[in-house]
């Protein structure tokens, strides 16, 4: 889920993600399941140990991570984490 007021701290991997890409996730999932939704359908009912379903890990280890490595954050492994409180959507402490 996006908060415009919060970022993510992935205490299982030193990551902390940007607003902007927490978003950009969220957007992935949402034109995935207008443009493919019997397929997205699919991938978020198919379990993922390791990521929560087969959608996370579509998009953790495509566009998150593309993003995430081109704005020089840490990349994810899973689909953990904890928001904690910002000061602006443009901040990241």
């Amino acid at each position: 889920m996006w908060r415009r007021s919060s970022e993510n701290d992935h205490r299982t991997v030193p990551a902390i993600s940007e607003i902007a890409t927490r978003l950009e996730h969220e957007i992935d999932h949402a034109v995935d399941e207008a443009d493919n939704p019997s397929e997205h359908r699919g991938r978020r009912t198919t379990p993922n140990g390791q990521f929560d379903n087969e959608e996370e890990k579509r998009v953790i280890l495509g566009s998150e991570l593309k993003t995430a490595t081109a704005n020089g954050e840490a990349t994810r492994n899973n689909h953990n984490g904890s928001p904690y409180k910002v000061s602006s959507p443009i901040s990241i402490f």
